[in-house]
């Protein structure tokens, strides 16, 4: 008896890129808060996480673009929405920490 090979998921490698963007960003958060960092190396993490917020809205733009029932995904994925928005100021940085509920999506992707 010859085992089937699985198909090649492509949801599964982008959801563990995004968990990877999104374990950066918190990284990135952590060290911002925690470390006396320089000027431009605040610089570069805003640069850095700018990028991955692009990332981020340019996929729940398409995932919304591609999406049977656009108002059911804004309802279910409106938090990939507000953790995408860059945000430099220190008292509502938490809300990248929003991006680490991504990995919840990677643990649901490699349970199917």
């Amino acid at each position: 008896m010859v085992a089937k090979e699985k198909p090649f998921n492509h949801n599964l490698w982008l959801e563990f890129f995004m968990g990877f963007l999104a374990l950066v960003s918190g990284y990135l958060l952590i060290l911002e808060l925690t470390d006396g960092l320089t000027a431009h190396q605040v610089f570069v993490f805003d640069i850095i996480d700018l990028a991955i917020a692009v990332i981020f809205l340019a996929e729940f733009g398409i995932k919304l673009l591609i999406s049977k029932n656009r108002l059911t995904y804004l309802k279910y994925h409106s938090w990939v929405l507000l953790a995408a928005i860059p945000v430099t100021n220190p008292l509502v940085q938490s809300f990248r920490l929003i991006r680490l509920l991504r990995l919840l999506h990677l643990i649901q992707a490699v349970e199917k």
